[in-house]
């Protein structure tokens, strides 16, 4: 399925009383466990200590069920050699189909999708050359740190955790892998580069 399938398939399970049998919404937030940038070579970056943002959950039949998360990532890179910082915000969507096992009140589950991101934000730096290589990248105190290849990319999500239930509440514990096709930034040579693979702890609370 491509990217541009997506919004009819949510159109198509809000709309079918007989795809969709619940709706639940809530929160998601979470730790990083890698980092959303990898430094070396005399640059210097940190990942926000959390991630959070809304969820949406559309239950299906026999234990299935379409996951839609919203997370906002937070980063900040530079220079070792100077005190200045500049700071990256991205957004991600995945979307992923969950399947629940049998059980109780306490019941393990798997996930698996496609996630989508979007730089929307570099602050605290400025566009700079060279002009010529037909990149963008950004310069603090004068020196190119960073260069921005694709603000926008994809990449599988795989996700596994354990629902507690009680009464209409949720609560939602999770280990989740995404490995991006391509990096936001920089090269597999950079000495500022995105991370292709992600790792993050999350928790889901909904009602």
């Amino acid at each position: 399925m491509r990217a541009r399938h997506l919004p009819y398939l949510f159109i198509l399970l809000w709309t079918c009383p007989t795809c969709a049998r619940d709706l639940s919404v809530g929160l998601i937030t979470g730790l990083p466990v890698t980092n959303l940038l990898e430094a070396r070579e005399g640059t210097v970056s940190e990942t926000s200590r959390y991630t959070f943002g809304p969820d949406l959950r559309i239950g299906l039949r026999n234990g299935f069920a379409v996951d839609i998360n919203l997370l906002y990532k937070r980063a900040e890179f530079g220079l070792r050699s100077h005190p200045a910082r500049a700071a990256i915000r991205r957004l991600e969507l995945p979307v992923q189909l969950r399947y629940l096992f049998p059980g109780g009140r306490t019941r393990p589950w798997i996930q698996l999708g496609m996630s989508f991101n979007r730089v929307e934000s570099l602050t605290g730096s400025d566009p700079c050359g060279p002009p010529d290589l037909g990149e963008r990248f950004f310069c603090l105190a004068g020196t190119p740190v960073i260069e921005m290849r694709h603000r926008s990319t994809h990449g599988p999500v795989l996700g596994a955790g354990v629902e507690f239930r009680k009464k209409r509440l949720q609560i939602d514990t999770e280990i989740r892998v995404t490995r991006w096709v391509d990096r936001n930034f920089g090269t597999r040579d950079s000495p500022l580069q995105a991370n292709l693979t992600q790792v993050e702890a999350l928790v889901a609370v909904r009602f």
